[in-house]
């Protein structure tokens, strides 16, 4: 039986210690959890004064300081950069965080709304019976080719 204790022991201890090593970061589910819902709010705030900006200062900084606008946060259901990451969000709400590739990738292959370059072509590949761990190598992806 000690020697039972002593392998159980080492199978706990050894893995715990080799992620700390790692540079690993042990958390709780519950701190998992509000880490990633502050990292929504935080992509949230970032599309809802960068939708407005787009295009318009390509290869400049903005000088100043940007005002968020109540009318930019009203549009931001259809902001391309908020939307696609909503269908990985729908999978985490219904699979939790054991939520799998193939359940982000049903999501976003089924979500209905448009997608654009790569994102489109991943959809594509999808829908063609690409596995979904497979889908975003540049090979795979037309927008990323040359013409």
């Amino acid at each position: 039986m000690p020697r039972a204790c002593a392998l159980a022991v080492v199978l706990i201890v050894a893995p715990l210690a080799a992620a700390q090593e790692a540079g690993v970061a042990l958390v709780s589910r519950d701190s998992l959890l509000d880490k990633i819902r502050g990292g929504w709010v935080g992509k949230a705030y970032g599309v809802s004064f960068g939708g407005p900006t787009e295009f318009r200062y390509q290869g400049e900084m903005i000088e100043g300081p940007l005002a968020l606008e109540p009318e930019g946060l009203k549009k931001l259901p259809g902001q391309d950069d908020l939307y696609v990451n909503m269908a990985f969000l729908k999978a985490l709400a219904t699979h939790g965080l054991d939520a799998t590739a193939a359940d982000f990738a049903q999501e976003f292959t089924n979500g209905g709304f448009l997608l654009w370059h790569a994102n489109g072509q991943g959809r594509q590949n999808l829908l063609a019976g690409i596995p979904p761990r497979q889908i975003g190598p540049p090979p795979l992806q037309s927008s990323c080719r040359r013409h």
